[in-house]
């Protein structure tokens, strides 16, 4: 089992994004062994850097955990047991780094 991780994150340049990609690596590495790819910019908007992570070998705990680094914002998806959550930034709640705003997490 893995869990991907898919991040939107509200950076000005790359190199922010970047920085904020190696903090989200240590974070998530604590956790579990990891993959990456690199920052790309979002395609609606050039001042938004998508970040994907694949955390394995993985447990549904995990999952869990990562949620509550968050606020209770969190939107559980799917059948039960539920498999994907998707968390939404707003005035009051952060996500691990205040550039990021938007978090999908779907286990495969």
């Amino acid at each position: 089992m893995k869990l991907s991780i898919r991040l939107l994150a509200d950076c000005d340049t790359l190199s922010t994004a970047d920085e904020l990609a190696v903090t989200l690596c240590r974070e998530f590495a604590c956790l579990s062994p990891l993959s990456f790819l690199l920052p790309k910019p979002f395609w609606k908007s050039a001042d938004i850097f998508e970040l994907n992570f694949t955390l394995y070998p993985f447990s549904q705990n995990i999952f869990y955990q990562i949620m509550k680094r968050g606020d209770e914002r969190w939107m559980l998806l799917g059948p039960e047991p539920r498999n994907a959550a998707i968390w939404i930034k707003s005035e009051r709640n952060m996500f691990l780094a205040p550039e990021i705003s938007w978090v999908k997490m779907v286990l495969h």
